[in-house]
């Protein structure tokens, strides 16, 4: 049976269905980003191939500066800070300087100290840096303040609505905290003003990005 099928499909130019299953990715991926347009108003940047069986799809796949704050979760050795580099790759890819200032807080491998001369990096701040991270979470307390006025003063509810109306001359703020639980092991008393920037900061275009073990 199996023969006469497979002979009846050649004569009749029949070819084999696609698989179930895509082919497993390659031990090296390429990130081919030509074909990516980033939404302006959304902030959107590019992080790699996402490889979603359940949905039948791999391709680039990308995350929004602007929607939502972000943790990456992941065991010793799964490559986050390499997640953080990548992203921060696709901001200078895609946006210049003037719209996305980053501030990055490394309590982790400290790889990420050898950017802190990028020109899109605001300040690197380490834990030997008690002094800078106080001044730190003051300056963003300060700004998410003078933001809100801002916003108000114009006319805008959101960042988002901000960009959507073309304005870029306020810029978006990624701040990048690597390995979040050392950061509250080390700094239980900051927590707290970390809570209001997680809740306000999004509507003011102030976003937090987190990597964590658990």
């Amino acid at each position: 049976m199996v023969q006469h099928i497979a002979g009846y499909c050649e004569t009749q130019k029949i070819g084999p269905l696609t698989g179930i299953c895509l082919p497993p990715l390659e031990e090296s991926v390429i990130c081919d980003y030509s074909a990516f347009t980033p939404d302006e108003a959304d902030m959107t940047v590019p992080i790699g191939i996402y490889d979603d069986p359940a949905n039948h799809y791999q391709g680039p796949t990308s995350i929004s500066l602007v929607n939502d704050n972000i943790t990456i979760v992941g065991s010793a050795g799964t490559g986050k800070t390499n997640i953080l580099l990548g992203i921060i790759k696709g901001i200078t890819e895609y946006y210049t300087p003037e719209e996305v200032n980053i501030y990055i807080l490394d309590f982790a491998s400290l790889m990420l100290v050898g950017i802190q001369n990028l020109c899109y990096v605001s300040s690197v701040i380490t834990s030997r840096d008690d002094e800078k991270l106080k001044t730190f979470f003051n300056t963003i307390s300060e700004e998410i303040e003078a933001r809100k006025d801002k916003l108000s003063d114009m006319g805008y509810g959101s960042f988002q609505s901000y960009r959507k109306a073309g304005k870029k001359d306020m810029p978006e703020i990624v701040i990048m905290v690597d390995n979040v639980v050392a950061f509250k092991e080390m700094y239980p008393e900051c927590v707290d003003i970390m809570t209001v920037i997680l809740r306000d900061g999004l509507s003011v275009g102030i976003c937090v990005i987190t990597t964590s073990a658990q």
